[in-house]
């Protein structure tokens, strides 16, 4: 939330009382000198409480004092100094993010999961299954909707809009659909019924956030309805594909040599979230920004939230420390690479499939304006989410050990146990090695390919409540509650040959019966 305030003599008490402005919500991307906007102003939280003797064309003349058109960050000089400032202040938001995931980590971790039979069968625990599913679509799906509306267009308008009314409908549906169906014996998860429930559900709330969201006097139908629709195919592409790799992929990684895992993770890794996930991701921010404000640009939060949790996990695996310590290294230095040649795959997607003709070249400048402004974002988010998920990703290893039946995380599968002193190891070298190509990805960023990125970090700052704390959210309900969800080994067509868990391929020890 921004305040502006100017103070002019010779004007009247009440004229003075408006000039007095917050910025709530979408207002920044309306503070404009249109009349026909004028009566929409007044119908915003932050004018209700206007005298009645203040008239509109006061108002009309106060905004044309303040308002000024949103202009695109202005670059100063590349600092270094400055820079390292900013990377140190994104460490300490890595450390709470990382607080919060090691809680969640911690919880799961000490539940039974896997029981033995009398029969010398083992068979797996679908109450706490069934728990984990409703902790991640509460906390992780409907509250995450919740947060996200809240953060990018306030409270405000999050209780005017009754938004808050389908956070609750979809968290009692996951709680009432989920639970019934365990109490009555269903075996729900051998049909899909709990992705069928809640990737659609989280789907409409993500359309209805953009609608809602966006809604006001001087917004048609047909806009929201626009808006609407660029939130729900972000949130689509982004579920899309962190599913299809978490548990359609991951089990053929797991099946790998570890020399052909730390293949897999520098090459097939990053390219498979770039080109499924990140740069369409990027392209439909930038098409639905109208402006600068990093609140607009959170469902980056979303989709880096997967990337980053079940990245540093993989990382984490390896039980032999010289492939670990290669693998890590290279996988830095594909980092700069597709970091620093971002622009030329959006402009190469853009080419691809978009075909949006400019009207004037300063439309054009804005465009491009806009799309660097995403990078400079994605860029500190994915720094902080990777170093985040670093701690978290080799602590869950080792505390899910005794879970590794029931759990197609990337353990090592060459025989050689993950110790604790492999676990600290592979997060020191991860940390010590990351810092350095994040701070060379920070400045060569901002050097060589003119992004904004002490500017929009200043933005973020300045948006620290909201913005921080939605990411830190994320990491631990996306990024972690959602890694352990997917890696459940559940009995599912895909790996078993009925819903009975003796039937499935993925089991260590074996059942008595077969």
């Amino acid at each position: 939330m921004q305040r502006l305030e100017r103070t002019t003599s010779g004007r009247s008490a009440a004229a003075a009382e408006v000039m007095t402005l917050e910025r709530v919500g979408s207002i920044e991307d309306r503070l404009t000198l249109e009349p026909s906007i004028i009566g929409a102003l007044r119908m915003e939280p932050s004018l209700r409480k206007l005298p009645p003797s203040v008239s509109v064309k006061i108002v009309a003349q106060l905004l044309d004092d303040i308002s000024t058109p949103l202009e695109p960050p202005r670059l100063t000089v590349v600092s270094a100094h400055q820079l390292l400032k900013d990377y140190g202040a994104s460490m300490v938001v890595c450390s709470f993010a990382s607080l919060l995931s090691l809680a969640v980590v911690m919880i799961f971790s000490r539940m039974e999961w896997v029981t033995n039979e009398p029969s010398g069968d083992i068979a797996f625990n679908a109450f706490n299954f069934t728990l984990l599913c409703v902790s991640l679509s509460v906390s992780g799906v409907a509250f995450f909707l919740g947060v996200e509306f809240i953060t990018t267009f306030g409270y405000q308008r999050f209780f005017d809009r009754k938004f808050f009314g389908i956070v609750l409908a979809s968290a009692v549906l996951y709680i009432v659909v989920l639970f019934s169906m365990t109490i009555d014996g269903f075996d729900y998860w051998w049909y899909y019924v709990d992705i069928l429930v809640v990737v659609p559900v989280y789907c409409v709330g993500a359309f209805f956030m953009g609608f809602l969201g966006s809604a006001s006097d001087n917004v048609s139908r047909f806009q929201q309805f626009t808006t609407g629709i660029w939130y729900m195919m972000i949130e689509v592409c982004v579920s899309a594909a962190a599913l299809i790799y978490g548990m359609a992929l991951i089990p053929i990684y797991l099946t790998l040599s570890p020399i052909h895992q730390a293949v897999w993770r520098v090459t097939l890794h990053s390219f498979y979230f770039e080109v499924f996930m990140m740069i369409p991701v990027r392209w439909l921010v930038s098409r639905q920004l109208k402006s600068l404000s990093v609140l607009k640009s959170l469902p980056v939060v979303h989709a880096q939230a997967h990337i980053s949790s079940i990245g540093r996990m993989m990382l984490a695996g390896f039980s032999d420390l010289w492939i670990a310590a290669i693998t890590i290294v290279l996988v830095n230095v594909g980092k700069l690479l597709f970091r620093m040649t971002s622009p030329w795959r959006d402009s190469l997607f853009n080419k691809m499939f978009s075909r949006k003709v400019f009207s004037s070249e300063k439309e054009a400048e804005d465009d491009q304006a806009f799309k660097q402004f995403v990078r400079a974002i994605s860029l500190h988010v994915d720094i902080i989410m990777e170093t985040s998920c670093v701690v978290t990703g080799g602590v869950c290893l080792y505390l899910f050990l005794p879970h590794a039946e029931f759990f197609m995380l990337p353990f090592p599968n060459n025989g050689v146990p993950l110790t604790i002193t492999l676990a600290v190891s592979s997060i020191c070298i991860q940390l010590v090695v990351g810092a350095i190509f994040d701070c060379a990805a920070l400045y060569c960023g901002a050097r060589y390919l003119k992004m904004p990125v002490s500017e929009t970090f200043e933005q973020m700052k300045a948006h620290s409540g909201p913005f921080f704390g939605f990411l830190i959210y994320g990491v631990a309900t996306m990024g972690t509650m959602t890694t352990l969800f997917m890696a459940c080994r559940v009995p599912r067509p895909m790996f078993c040959a009925s819903n009975d868990i003796c039937s499935c391929n993925f089991l260590v020890t074996p059942c008595s019966s077969s």
